[in-house]
């Protein structure tokens, strides 16, 4: 994930090199700079959101079975408690 992340930013930093190079007025070198860079802030927000719902989900899988665990523990309590409270029956 991080190679194809490095591979996008070196295409557009070379994408940039070729806008400043190339022949054309100032007016549209900045239209196309702009457009680089509004396209490259997509793709990272993109990329950032990506891996904040990874990571969100990934905390509900842990709570989930935190959850899980603590019930069982609790079942556990309650069956050990009820076996310790029987009352004898009288012969």
């Amino acid at each position: 994930m991080f190679e194809k992340f490095h591979q996008l930013n070196k295409t557009f930093l070379l994408l940039i090199v070729v806008i400043q190079n190339v022949k054309l007025n100032e007016a549209e070198k900045i239209q196309l700079l702009e457009a680089s860079h509004n396209t490259y802030s997509s793709l990272e927000k993109h990329e950032e959101q990506k891996n904040n719902s990874n990571k969100d989900l990934m905390n509900i899988q842990v709570g989930k079975e935190t959850r899980a665990s603590t019930t069982y523990n609790k079942s556990r309590r309650l069956l050990t408690k009820k076996t310790w409270h029987i009352p004898r029956q009288k012969v």
